[in-house]
């Protein structure tokens, strides 16, 4: 594989098979506490997920690089998903083709059935939320195309599925988490040095989970992802329950 200086020195191979779904997020935590309920129910329905956090959270206010990466770890066993830590600099992340080309790396490397990140544009929230989404988003048509030699196979992955929308972007589907909330709030709770840090954050977290109550009445907590090209009812069994 080419040499890439936000690439670990050496890719983990796991047990060798390709996984189900991989998702990336900029910093440890992001991916669990948006979409950790659904992983775990995906888990559960014998999918292989992968966790593929671009940075260590290093910049953020609380705790340092170090225990993210502890609790990240924790945190990926509650909701049963592989767990992976790119090179990246927190509140540092561009759409440059290097970037790219890692994530192009990780995708050839896993071989993902969907792949999911944060959404492109959401300009309230932090810069490599939407970095993240950016980098992402061309990596996943970027993977297939055999002349970006990173010394590995192509690979194409049917879908790119985003989540942490902002509020006027309709999602294409929403996974019910009311039946895995108490196991999401566990596997939340790893990440003690935010959730128990940052003002109004737990209920900042959960807002998310109940945007689109209104129209699921019998649900008590929602993730929703939107995809920007069509769902294909033959594909379905990628996430289905």
């Amino acid at each position: 594989m080419v040499s890439n200086s936000l690439l670990p020195e050496s890719l983990p191979v796991f047990d060798g098979q390709p996984f189900d779904f991989v998702a990336f997020g900029p910093h440890p935590d992001d991916i669990e506490h948006t979409i950790g309920g659904s992983i775990i129910r995906w888990s559960d329905a014998g999918k292989r997920i992968l966790f593929c956090h671009l940075t260590s959270g290093e910049a953020g206010t609380y705790g340092s690089g170090e225990l993210r990466q502890e609790e990240a770890r924790a945190a990926a066993k509650a909701c049963g998903a592989e767990l992976l830590f790119l090179n990246f600099e927190d509140s540092n992340i561009h759409d440059t083709p290097e970037a790219r080309r890692a994530i192009i790396a990780v995708i050839r490397a896993y071989k993902p059935g969907a792949i999911f990140a944060p959404y492109y544009h959401f300009p309230l929230m932090h810069p490599d939320h939407e970095a993240t989404g950016e980098i992402v988003r061309a990596a996943f048509r970027m993977a297939r195309f055999k002349g970006i030699d990173t010394g590995q196979e192509t690979h194409w992955t049917r879908y790119l599925f985003h989540y942490l929308l902002p509020p006027d972007v309709r999602p294409s589907f929403v996974v019910d988490v009311s039946d895995v909330l108490e196991r999401w709030l566990e596997a939340a709770h790893c990440y003690e040095s935010q959730v128990n840090n940052i003002p109004n954050y737990y209920n900042r977290i959960m807002s998310f989970k109940k945007t689109h109550l209104a129209h699921h009445p019998a649900a008590e907590a929602l993730e929703p992802f939107y995809c920007d090209q069509p769902l294909d009812l033959a594909d379905l069994d990628l996430i289905r329950l």
